[in-house]
């Protein structure tokens, strides 16, 4: 279900000084952070799911 760079961003997500929103895994909140994908996007990746990672929101004092 997961592929190398999704596991690398996993654990980008998870430092202090991340851009990314921590992302749940799988374990923790089954398809929380993951979404199905299009029929196009499964001809290409094969998995039947995609992990979602989001950006976390700018400091509008900076």
């Amino acid at each position: 279900m997961t592929t190398y760079l999704s596991n690398r961003l996993d654990l980008y997500s998870r430092k202090p000084y991340s851009l990314l929103v921590t992302f749940t895994r799988y374990s923790e909140g089954k398809f929380k952070d993951y979404r199905r994908t299009t029929k196009e996007e499964r001809k290409y990746f094969g998995s039947p799911w995609i992990a979602v990672f989001k950006k976390k929101e700018q400091n509008p004092s900076r």
